[in-house]
């Protein structure tokens, strides 16, 4: 059986290219995702993670995380997301997603980032390699634009 990484890796690859078959090219721009429809700040209150901002400077996507440590907001932690891209046959370049990975001494941390009806859905896989033997685990958030 393939480790919960190794399946959100299969995942994530086959919703991209489910997503690549199934989308019809856009007959404009105007149609396409883009990277300023994910930058921004994304919240949802109650869960455990609160709230992700996404920036853009030059070439560089940065996800800074917060959560719900205790009732009180804290930072998760950040991380530089690339994008997962496309070219439809009208040659604008659209977004499909974003992905990203944080390392930690207790765990590695993937991420896949999309949007889906307006709100951000982020994925996340967490492998544990900290011998305490925790099963990995996967989690998914919706976030609305704030």
């Amino acid at each position: 059986m393939p480790s919960p990484r190794r399946a959100f890796a299969a995942l994530a690859a086959a919703a991209l290219v489910t997503t690549i078959a199934v989308l019809p090219a856009p007959a404009s721009a105007a149609g396409v995702t883009h990277m300023r429809d994910f930058v921004g700040t994304w919240v949802s209150p109650g869960a455990d993670l609160t709230r992700v901002k996404i920036t853009k400077d030059g070439g560089r996507t940065t996800v800074q995380l917060w959560g719900n440590c205790g009732g009180e907001r804290c930072s998760i932690g950040e991380f530089e997301a690339q994008r997962l891209a496309t070219t439809p046959s009208d040659g604008s370049r659209g977004v499909v997603a974003l992905r990203g990975q944080r390392e930690m001494w207790w765990a590695t941390v993937d991420y896949l980032i999309t949007l889906r009806n307006g709100d951000l859905v982020l994925q996340q896989v967490y492998d544990y390699h900290d011998r305490s033997g925790r099963k990995d685990s996967y989690e998914e958030y919706v976030l609305l634009r704030k």
